[in-house]
């Protein structure tokens, strides 16, 4: 029933991981899913995959991994496994990432080779300091250099997911997320309204 009602979105989700250990203020992932990642088995979400005809190449069909940190180590070997079971067929996906996946080198390539990927990036906001005050740590990254790293592969597309209505934004928020956006350039940006 459950893979009846999801032929309907525009894209199927595929569960490889719940959990979120960032602890964000603004965000309830960690609450719902708990602060502890827990990994499902890649042969069971390669079996899904497959069950759910999504390996077969079809550029309509579109999988979003529903990993709120996706880029782990975990990931790595799921990828490397779907590497070796696409064989050079069509896939098209997509996943939300760190920043700290744009840094990492083995990532990006074998996203890259898979191809057909769009990494959604969870900046929030370029107000780095704001950001720190809810939790939100990039860590000393940069969102522009990161964005910059990833226009080396031509079969990767980014998103960026940016969020207004922070306390701390100053009256110019839209001027100033224009600013960062071109900065950025993003293949897509996703703006999401804090309530």
């Amino acid at each position: 029933e459950v893979y009846r009602y999801a032929k309907r979105c525009d894209f199927q989700q595929v569960s490889n991981a719940r959990g979120c250990p960032m602890g964000c203020d603004y965000c309830t992932v960690h609450l719902v899913a708990g602060n502890k990642i827990r990994n499902r088995p890649t042969n069971d979400v390669i079996t899904e995959l497959s069950q759910r005809g999504l390996l077969n190449g079809d550029k309509n069909d579109t999988t979003f991994f529903t990993a709120d940190n996706f880029g782990k180590p975990e990931d790595i070997e799921l990828l490397k496994r779907l590497e070796v079971v696409l064989d050079g067929r069509e896939f098209h996906w997509l996943a939300q990432v760190g920043i700290d996946a744009l840094y990492n080198q083995e990532f990006l390539k074998l996203a890259n080779r898979i191809g057909n990927a769009t990494l959604g990036v969870g900046i929030e906001s370029p107000f780095r300091e704001g950001l720190a005050a809810f939790k939100k740590g990039i860590r000393g990254k940069s969102p522009e250099e990161a964005f910059s790293i990833v226009k080396d592969f031509s079969r990767i597309t980014t998103m960026a997911l940016l969020m207004v209505g922070f306390d701390f934004e100053p009256t110019s928020v839209f001027e100033d997320m224009n600013r960062f956006v071109r900065q950025l350039q993003p293949d897509g940006v996703y703006l999401s309204i804090l309530t």
